[in-house]
């Protein structure tokens, strides 16, 4: 019957409306699973400087390219802004040093570090 036709267009939803909606979900399960990766990297990064104690930055976030370089170092500001390491200076040498249990800075400052 024409009535229940009309009845059945008038609320089914556009298919590009159903389209968008799972494109949505698809793009906010890509963007978690990038921060659960992002975040087992910053816990991986910190096991390895726990087992290392003390080491010159420079070493600690060299890697095997520049892109490697660039990302562990981006990781270890996390460690030090979160609490889980420190920076300090020894012979004009930055040491970085994994903290046992997180201990966010009292006076804090900001420290730039120029990768080259």
């Amino acid at each position: 019957d024409i009535h229940r036709a009309v009845e059945y267009w008038r609320t089914v939803t556009p298919y590009s409306l159903k389209i968008g909606v799972q494109e949505g979900a698809v793009e906010e399960a890509r963007e978690k699973l990038k921060v659960e990766r992002f975040i087992e990297k910053i816990e991986k990064l910190w096991m390895e400087l726990s087992l290392k104690g003390s080491v010159p930055y420079e070493d600690f976030i060299a890697g095997k390219d520049r892109a490697e370089r660039f990302e562990r170092a981006y990781i270890v500001s996390y460690l030090l802004t979160y609490g889980y390491a420190r920076v300090k200076v020894k012979n004009e040498t930055l040491i970085l040093e994994a903290l046992e249990r997180r201990k966010l800075p009292v006076n804090g400052f900001t420290l730039p570090i120029v990768l080259r």
